[in-house]
């Protein structure tokens, strides 16, 4: 889309205003970044302008083009530019609130507070990983809804941004799929936090992309002749491939701190700022729009109104979750001898194929951890209508891709590697949760039992750091039962992220009870009672559930009830029904993980509680050698247990 009848000089306007919104947010809040808003403002106003498609008064149109602050710290010039072109929630009382909890305008923008805002940035990387994932999932809806025209997706990114490794992933895996609706805007000023950038940062940026399969163009992105031309070569480009458009800029362009650190992420202080206002011909009017610049704003919004289109999907997504349940438990076997991620992939198969949103893949792991969609093909260059995505060996990238395509809300997306390799994308998981976007994060191969492979892959301490994380579900199944519900549930909920965690060992998957999906809802449930008022809950998740009851069988003991926690969020979430559940007051906690897991449950409850956790690394050996090493086996529970009977 172009709008032709902008002129330049009409563009100049929008963005001279553009940088006086954003100052006037950061001087009155007393903190933020000026520096980007003041370099950028011609590259964003020109976007804005002529080239980007949207309507503000439709903000979540699903055809509309994408842009996403991958510089999230550059927030004050994407909140100016929401709302001088009417976006709703961005009047100027809002701006002059910016930072202030009041306001829904935070330091780095948040997708799920403002219209407008379509992704969660900050943390540098993360916003060029969902743009990746934004524009895969354009291609992919193409590919199956023939109402579905597409859209573009224009990310601005910072010198930092392109030095955080999940750039690299994500690029990489975008060149790769020729993703050609996507559009890289490389804020090249050479200039970061700490000072100049050549301390650290000296390579060949578009010898990189170019190796990525991108196409590189360049420009000066202070003029504006410029900027516009590179705009039209990037939307008429036949080369199939993604595009990087490196910007040379000024940072703090205007101001007496130009070209300096010290306009990156501090207010200008009065003098700078009233000096940047003077060179820009700016009032000393906070918070001030010109005539000229809301006339140039509707004649945009105008043009604009005449590409929007309605969009009515051709596909349904109607789906009777209770049935689909009921028929996942026809699947369910009562006792196997087996590990869960084999039971995993039977249920996600299953989900799949009543489910065609479900759409995700694997670090490279897809043989290990089963996350594998059998009966559909694989996406491919200029074939996106497979199911399958091969992120290869890219962790952090596939977790930031995954809420790209969540944050367009046509597909649940899921992706899969080793617990262990949770360190690799917990920063895109942490902002799953924070933007409580449903991907589902398969990690097999938990805990030390996974044996031989040793501890450098055997994820003690990864489970309670997941558990302290808001906004998240975790699931840690004991059989094929759990397994089941884990599925079902994490597939069928409408927001927030949820991590299943599955073993590689076999383990004993016998169904002891069945509770009815109302009770797996709370979370926990009684999978071995006691005869009469039990003097001891133990409290287990996973593969220790099938060795804690074993033990307690063999004690041949009563008063002791065996708690199978197959999600310790959705218990906390249930405290009444976890005070039925959990009857004795002293209580016991086995889990092959590193601290004991949501104490505040039990402490809540005023149980008297003893923990059966690991305080070391594990090894590299056989699982049932582990279990007698780390005291997990049988006869050890069957110890710990007597000895704290007799302690009673």
């Amino acid at each position: 889309m172009e709008v032709s009848n902008i002129t330049l000089e009409e563009i100049a306007e929008i963005a001279r205003i553009l940088r006086g919104l954003s100052i006037d947010q950061v001087e009155t809040a007393n903190s933020g970044h000026p520096g980007l808003p003041l370099g950028c403002a011609d590259i964003v106003a020109t976007l804005f302008c002529k080239y980007l498609r949207f309507n503000p008064k439709d903000p979540s149109w699903p055809l509309r083009d994408r842009f996403v602050l991958s510089a999230g710290h550059g927030s004050a010039l994407l909140y100016a530019v929401l709302s001088l072109f009417g976006y709703p929630g961005y009047d100027i009382k809002k701006l002059s609130q910016f930072r202030r909890l009041e306001s829904n305008l935070p330091g780095h923008p948040e997708a799920f507070l403002g219209n407008g805002v379509e992704a969660t940035t900050g943390p540098l990387g993360q916003g060029v990983a969902n743009s990746v994932g934004m524009a895969l999932a354009s291609k992919m809806m193409e590919s199956r809804d023939k109402n579905f025209s597409g859209f573009k997706v224009f990310c601005l990114a910072s010198d930092g941004d392109l030095m955080e490794g999940v750039s690299y992933e994500a690029s990489s895996l975008a060149g790769f799929l020729e993703l050609d609706n996507l559009i890289l805007m490389y804020d090249d000023n050479d200039i970061s936090l700490a000072g100049p950038t050549d301390v650290c940062f000296t390579e060949n940026v578009k010898a990189r992309f170019e190796a990525q399969n991108w196409k590189v163009f360049s420009a000066d992105g202070h003029n504006l002749n410029e900027i516009d031309s590179v705009f039209k070569q990037v939307l008429r480009d036949t080369s199939g491939l993604p595009k990087l458009i490196i910007f040379k800029t000024t940072i703090g362009y205007g101001s007496p701190k130009a070209n300096s650190f010290e306009v990156h992420g501090s207010p200008l202080g009065e003098s700078a700022y009233k000096e940047t206002k003077k060179f820009f011909n700016l009032p000393d009017e906070k918070f001030w729009v010109s005539d000229y610049a809301r006339d140039i704003v509707k004649k945009v919004i105008i043009k604009n109104e005449s590409y929007y289109t309605s969009y009515e999907s051709s596909i349904s997504f109607e789906l009777d979750y209770a049935k689909i349940w009921s028929e996942m438990l026809e699947h369910v076997s009562d006792s196997i001898v087996d590990a869960t991620r084999n039971s995993g992939a039977k249920f996600l198969n299953f989900l799949a194929e009543k489910d065609e949103r479900i759409i995700g893949g694997s670090a490279d792991l897809e043989p290990s951890t089963k996350a594998y969609l059998k009966k559909f093909k694989d996406i491919k260059p200029k074939d996106y209508s497979g199911r399958n995505i091969r992120f290869g060996v890219r962790e952090h990238g596939m977790a930031g891709i995954a809420n790209g395509i969540a944050y367009t809300g046509f597909f649940r997306p899921f992706v899969s590697t080793f617990l262990c390799f949770l360190d690799y994308l917990k920063p895109s998981l942490r902002l799953s949760a924070l933007s409580e976007l449903p991907v589902v994060y398969i990690l097999t191969h938990d805990s030390i039992f996974l044996g031989e492979d040793g501890p450098t892959h055997q994820p003690i301490e990864h489970l309670n750091h997941l558990r302290s994380i808001p906004n998240i579900f975790i699931f840690r199944p004991a059989n094929e039962l759990e397994c089941a519900f884990s599925y079902w549930w994490s597939f069928t909920q409408a927001k927030n992220p949820s991590v299943i965690i599955l073993s590689r060992q076999n383990i004993d998957q016998t169904v002891w009870v069945k509770p009815s999906l109302q009770e797996l809802k709370i979370g926990a449930y009684v999978a071995k009672p006691s005869r009469e008022k039990p003097v001891l809950s133990i409290l287990a998740s996973g593969s220790e559930v099938p060795v804690v009851i074993k033990a307690v069988k063999n004690l041949n003991l009563e008063n002791i009830e065996v708690v199978s926690v197959p999600c310790f969020e959705l218990l906390y979430n249930n405290i009444q029904a976890a005070q039925n559940i959990i009857r004795a007051d002293r209580v016991l906690v086995v889990e092959a993980a590193s601290t004991s897991s949501k104490d505040l449950i039990l402490s809540t409850l005023g149980k008297r509680v003893y923990h059966k956790v690991l305080t070391s690394f594990g090894s590299s050996d056989k699982d049932s050698t582990l279990a007698k090493l780390y005291k997990y086996s049988e006869n050890d529970l069957q110890e710990l247990i007597t000895d704290i009977l007799n302690s009673c």
